[in-house]
């Protein structure tokens, strides 16, 4: 049996739109932080019959989520399991809610996918599996089931290069020794009716893509050479801008997609004003969703879920920079 534990990870600049759909191929350039709290636990083994459990519940064969997991599954067994023939027992369950824009399917797929390597290639640990197959390779096996688990195998801060087809698509860690804090505020932790695939498809159609694509180079210049001189100041702009024009994308897309309601766009107001009123250093970024992550350096974590205590009504979830996943193998 192999249990992974793998991160979620939040964008800085986002992932957003595909150039290949089957191929998970990005239309840009990405990088994020991996977190350390907000994670899934995934345990793979052999057994009798095929079976998924999510959350302690039993998904059913005919579930779509069952039919993409185990599709994706039968992709992996086909390349690298010494017993394709024999069923597979799953069960997974995440330290936060799912599918409301928390990157669950990046911690999922990370955690999945490399159980499935990990079982299929007898490694106890991410550097054994590095070193049966090539890190391009465990990459690509990941991300072919959610786009942003690559940039959660690796701690710290991940850019995902595109490059120029995706069998060259590549991961490099940026290490600048600088841990924040997240500070998940959970406006709504309620699944979201529109998917991020589904999103993905609908991005060309928005007047303000193509201009974004153009602008992605400069601002992954702007994002790394803040977080290397850690100047929050400056990580701030470029994060708060890019999320915000990610989700203008969506909005003018057809068909339109809106995450963002009123109640994320009253508390960005609020926030922004405290801020500035207390000199208080905090970011916001938000994924394909409602709920708000706010960074900000980690001594500092403190006094920003005080603040979201005292003046909201809303849960948070108090997170910080991460590792990658971690394997715990037994019988092997």
């Amino acid at each position: 049996m192999i249990q992974v534990t793998a991160p979620s990870n939040i964008a800085f600049i986002k992932y957003w739109g595909k150039s290949d759909t089957s191929k998970a191929w990005p239309a840009n350039d990405s990088l994020s932080m991996t977190l350390k709290n907000c994670v899934t636990k995934t345990t793979v083994q052999y057994s009798d019959v095929n079976s998924l459990t999510f959350d302690r519940k039993a998904v059913q064969k005919n579930d779509p989520q069952f039919e993409k997991v185990f599709r994706y599954i039968q992709w992996i067994t086909q390349e690298y399991s010494p017993n394709p023939e024999k069923p597979i027992a799953i069960k997974s369950e995440n330290t936060f809610p799912s599918d409301c824009g928390i990157a669950s399917s990046a911690s999922g797929y990370a955690a999945l996918g490399t159980a499935l390597i990990a079982l299929f290639t007898s490694s106890k640990s991410v550097e054994e599996i590095q070193g049966t197959i090539d890190k391009a390779i465990y990459e690509n096996y990941v991300r072919l089931g959610s786009g942003s688990a690559c940039r959660s195998l690796y701690g710290g801060f991940n850019h995902w290069k595109r490059s120029r087809a995706p069998e060259f698509q590549t991961i490099e860690s940026i290490k600048p020794e600088w841990k924040l804090s997240d500070t998940v505020v959970l406006v709504d932790p309620s699944p979201k009716k529109i998917s991020s695939s589904k999103a993905h498809e609908y991005t060309w159609s928005s007047p303000l893509f193509e201009k974004r694509l153009k602008d992605i180079p400069k601002r992954l210049e702007i994002c790394r050479k803040a977080l290397m001189e850690k100047d929050f100041s400056s990580l701030q702009r470029i994060i708060e801008k890019d999320a915000l024009e990610m989700h203008a994308v969506s909005k003018t897309a057809k068909p339109s997609v809106v995450y963002m309601e009123k109640p994320s766009l009253d508390f960005i107001d609020q926030l922004k004003f405290w801020r500035k009123k207390e000199k208080i250093p905090v970011a916001f970024t938000v994924d394909a969703g409602p709920n708000i992550h706010l960074i900000s350096p980690i001594d500092h974590q403190n006094k920003v879920n005080t603040w979201v205590k005292e003046n909201f009504n809303y849960k948070t979830i108090l997170d910080e920079t991460g590792d990658g996943p971690i394997i715990e193998a037994s019988n092997l």
